[in-house]
């Protein structure tokens, strides 16, 4: 009977040995196979994040936005964003427009209240207005970076290996209210008392890549997305 118990010990020990042994060492303890394969879809787009600088010469459109959604009455919120879309000349230079939108949303429609359209261009690592500027604006956050690596230690709760039918790619993670990636915004936004944020990376086709950063308090919503669409897609992947 001792032998038996002995064996079936030794047995189980064994699997569990075998177990581990099986696991590919380049997987963190933190994330399952499927998790890291769907991020190392995104190994490029990390490094971009973290030093956009690197990168201009091969983004052919770049686009930003901060919304902010509250809500006015019931069942109907109203929702302010500020959007900066760029798109790179023959001289290398990058001009758009920054707009200025008020819109209001019901449970069946959403309607714009007021929507105002600024030329831009970016030049010498700033945004500059050719005519009138606006009142409200964020420019310090267009092409900011911030440090994709903090990603790596925390949890994913969602994510897309690769959609079968648009081929779309994603990943989305949990992030505390005192992350540095967040934090620059909750000061700048004077976020009073944020309760969670979150942060979801997509890759819609080859040239497409996009993050959406969401803050949310108790009455309203904070979101924060940057898009590019790239020149060249193998140099970018290198």
């Amino acid at each position: 009977m001792k032998k038996q118990r002995l064996l079936l010990l030794f047995g189980g020990l064994l699997i569990m040995i075998m177990m581990t042994a099986c696991k590919d060492s380049k997987i963190p303890e933190n994330r399952t196979k499927k998790e890291y394969q769907a991020e190392q879809n995104f190994k490029s787009y990390f490094k971009y994040i973290s030093d956009k600088n690197n990168y201009l010469d091969n983004i052919k459109v770049y686009y930003f936005s901060i919304s902010i959604s509250k809500d006015v009455q019931d069942k109907v919120s109203e929702t302010t964003t500020c959007s900066y879309r760029l798109e790179k000349q023959k001289n290398q230079e990058f001009i758009g427009n920054f707009e200025h939108e008020v819109s209001e949303s019901s449970q069946y429609s959403t309607e714009v209240k007021n929507q105002i359209q600024y030329p831009i261009q970016y030049k010498d690592n700033s945004i500059r207005f050719t005519e009138k500027t606006p009142s409200e604006r964020y420019d310090e956050f267009v092409f900011s970076s911030f440090d994709s690596s903090l990603l790596k230690k925390y949890k994913i709760y969602d994510y897309l290996l690769k959609h079968p039918e648009t081929e779309l790619k994603g990943v989305s993670y949990k992030i505390p209210i005192n992350s540095e990636i967040v934090a620059p915004f909750i000061k700048q936004l004077n976020i009073k008392n944020p309760k969670k944020s979150s942060i979801s990376v997509t890759k819609t086709e080859s040239k497409e890549y996009y993050y959406t950063i969401s803050i949310d308090t108790d009455s309203e919503i904070y979101s924060i997305f940057e898009g590019i669409t790239l020149e060249d897609v193998k140099e970018f992947s290198k």
